[in-house]
């Protein structure tokens, strides 16, 4: 009933573009005073979007141009955090759960470099013996093996650097290959909303995470160090 004494109008409009929805969303542009005509609004507007160079910004943005009684008292403000505050909830989520699993994945890569270190002080305990006994101190020894354990540390920071940016790189090239191999695409754009697999390179995180796991592995190192250094020379010479 709310419909029968609505009139349907139409305009001839010349189609110039079409827009891509999973990038450009569910919207179309006309010149204004077409949209006015179409939406009857005569001389005025229904809303005004901005675009902002830092995304961040949105929130203060609104607020000030509400204080500043620049728009209508009974417009209200939307910004994209709002609108999409489910899906930054998820992936805030992720980003948690990523950090939680990269720590555990540096715990282990630790416990491998300590491993190693053990091994190495274990095969090395007569030449530990020579050392102490020519004079060398128990800070000398530990900076021995701990050297050792930060060159680890941190060659394997780069090579894992390095495949990782030549992961990023080729990545929807990847994403092709699996598709075409396994016939299962693992990154659906109807679910998505992406044509392509989006990469974005936070330094601050990735510095972070380096050093955070050469200090663990540094920490690692430290204990089967401390005991080589503390290793008596003449019991390591006659062993």
């Amino acid at each position: 009933k709310a419909l029968d004494g609505v009139i349907p109008t139409g305009t001839e409009l010349i189609l110039v573009g079409i827009l891509r929805s999973d990038t450009a969303g569910t919207r179309g542009y006309t010149p204004m005073n077409i949209g006015q005509e179409l939406f009857l609004l005569e001389d005025g507007v229904s809303g005004i979007e901005v675009e902002l160079h830092d995304a961040d910004l949105a929130h203060e943005v609104a607020s000030k141009l509400m204080d500043g009684e620049k728009l209508p008292l009974d417009w209200t403000p939307s910004t994209w955090t709002q609108e999409h505050g489910f899906m930054l909830q998820n992936v805030e989520s992720q980003q948690s759960l990523m950090w939680f699993l990269l720590l555990f994945i540096m715990i282990v890569a630790a416990t491998c470099v300590m491993n190693t270190t053990i091994t190495v002080t274990v095969q090395k305990r007569r030449e530990i013996g020579i050392l102490t006994a020519l004079g060398s101190r128990a800070g000398q020894v530990m900076g021995i093996f701990l050297s050792q354990a930060a060159i680890v540390a941190v060659l394997g920071c780069a090579l894992g650097m390095i495949s990782g940016f030549a992961v990023l790189h080729y990545r929807n090239d990847l994403r092709t290959w699996l598709a075409e191999t396994t016939g299962k695409d693992f990154f659906p754009s109807d679910i998505y909303f992406l044509s392509s697999i989006p990469a974005y390179t936070h330094w601050a995180d990735l510095t972070s995470i380096c050093g955070v796991a050469v200090v663990l592995c540094l920490l690692a190192a430290l204990i089967p160090a401390y005991f080589a250094a503390r290793v008596d020379s003449a019991v390591a010479l006659r062993d």
